[in-house]
C-alpha cells in the first residue's frame, strides 16, 4: 500500500512522526503508527549507537549465571 510507503520514507528521511501524522491526515497518532515501518537498515543503525552510550565499559556489571546446588 501507498500510504505505507509514503509514511516510512518520509521517517527514513527523518521527518517528525507528528508531520507524518498530519500528511496522512491521521487525527490519532496511533492510527499514523499502523502505517509507520522501520527499515532494516535503520533499526542496525540505531543498535549500532548503543556502545557509545556506554561511558565506560569498567562500570558495566557482567552477567552471573546461577550454579544449581545439585
Amino acid at each position: 500500500d501507498l500510504r505505507h510507503t509514503h509514511a516510512s520514507w518520509l521517517r527514513d528521511a527523518g521527518v517528525p512522526v507528528e508531520v507524518v501524522q498530519r500528511s496522512l491526515g491521521h487525527a490519532d497518532l496511533a492510527t499514523t503508527m499502523r502505517y509507520v515501518h522501520v527499515a532494516d537498515h535503520k533499526l542496525q543503525e540505531a543498535l549500532r549507537l548503543l556502545p557509545s552510550m556506554t561511558p565506560s565499559l569498567s562500570l558495566v556489571v557482567p552477567f552471573r549465571s546461577k550454579k544449581s546446588s545439585a
